[in-house]
Parts: C-alpha cells; structure tokens; sequence
C-alpha cells in the first residue's frame, strides 16, 4: 500500500477512535431526607429540605451500572420557599442507608448523621436560584464521577448542605415535584464505523493501485532491427 493509501486508511482509522456516541442513564434516589442540627428526622420521611442548619441526603443503588462514566448529573427540584443559596454535595457518608431512614428525635445519634452529612469529600458547589418548583441540574466533579465509577453495581450516599437560608423544601408534598435523578452519561463507539474501517480500506488500497498503473509511464518500445 503506498503512502496515499495508508494516510486513507489513519484517517478512518483516526475517526473511529474519535467519532463516539454518548449513552444516559438515569436513576431515581431509593432514598431520600434531611435532619436538622438538633439530630432530629422522621421516619421514611423523604422530604429533602436544605437549610443553614438541615442537612439532606440522597441514596441511590447503582446495581446495573457497569461503570465508565465520563460524566454525572443530579437534577433536584428547588421545591416551596426556596430563597437562594450554595448548595454543596458531599461523598463519604458512613451512615447506613437503612439508619438514615429511621426515626431520629432530638439527641446524639441524630446529630452524629447530621454531622456525617456534610463533613465527606466535596463533589460540587452550585448556587441555586431563589425560585419555586425550578428543576437544577447540577453536574459533578471529577471526584463525584470517580466515585459513582467505583460504586458501580453497589450503593451510593450522598450528603447536602445548603448556605443561604433554605431549598428544596416540601419537594415530597403530596407526591409533587418528586425529582431526585442521577445520570451518568459514558461513551460508547458508534455503531459500524468499525465496519467502515474494515470495508473501505480495501478499496482505497485498490484505487490507490489503479491510480498507480494508470499514471506509470509506459516501458520504451524495443527497436526494430
């Protein structure tokens, strides 16, 4: 194959490596809450309230996520009353799921998960818009993606805290405004670019040999004796 040829077959060869769809999956938290700084949270109450002193949590089970993801969304809904603020996103809950879950009156255990809830690895600060019933759409940080990457086909806490008064209050109300959404976007390759790779480069490897033989200057005539 001479030079032209093989330039060809890198240039397909360079679009297959480049050209790549995107796939979005999306999960709904299994859980979801907040407790307030006296410790205290109802039980299965999954109202995700944030506040200059409460808290949230969102717990998501990623069993059929292989992993691989390049990015991570989490779309929340900024609920009732909502005045504005930084929202930040913390890794590293050590709280069961299960525990958060549970009836907490004001007291020690309570507290200790309220603490829990904001003292991990940060995964992204966002400044929420003082509106009602607005959908944000917050994106990760490269930490947040590298940990939903390792709990792929496992669990996933995450803890909230909130600076700026109050959001996402009464997001559950009466089965309104339910938006607790995780989504990984991965890429994967296109489809039959692999296929165009391995179907056109014998073509351009014969062009490039007809093109040869067409311009090759004819052999000098023998003379005639």
């Amino acid at each position: 194959m001479n030079r032209l040829a093989s330039l060809a077959v890198l240039g397909v060869v360079l679009a297959a490596q480049t050209s790549q769809a995107i796939m979005a999956t999306t999960w709904n938290a299994v859980m979801s809450g907040s407790y307030d700084s006296s410790g205290a949270h109802g039980l299965y109450n999954q109202n995700y309230s944030a506040s200059d002193d409460r808290r949230n949590f969102f717990v998501f089970a990623l069993n059929a996520f292989g992993g691989g993801a390049q990015s991570v969304t989490l779309t929340l809904n900024t609920g009732v009353g909502c005045s504005g603020g930084t929202f930040t996103l913390h890794g590293d809950v050590t709280t069961d799921p299960y525990r958060l879950n549970f009836s907490h009156g004001v007291g020690e255990e309570g507290q200790q998960i309220y603490q829990d809830l904001g003292d991990g690895v940060i995964f992204g600060s966002w400044t929420i818009p003082g509106a009602d019933n607005l959908e944000v759409v917050l994106e990760l940080n490269s930490l947040g993606v590298a940990a939903i990457n390792n709990a792929a086909g496992g669990w996933i806490t995450f803890g909230g805290t909130f600076s700026g008064h109050s959001a996402f209050g009464q997001t559950m109300l009466y089965g309104r405004n339910d938006v607790r959404q995780l989504t990984t976007y991965s890429a994967i390759p296109e489809p039959g670019i692999l296929s165009l790779l391995l179907a056109g480069a014998p073509c351009v490897a014969g062009a490039c040999r007809n093109r040869r033989k067409r311009f090759s200057p004819a052999k000098p005539s023998e003379s005639i004796r």
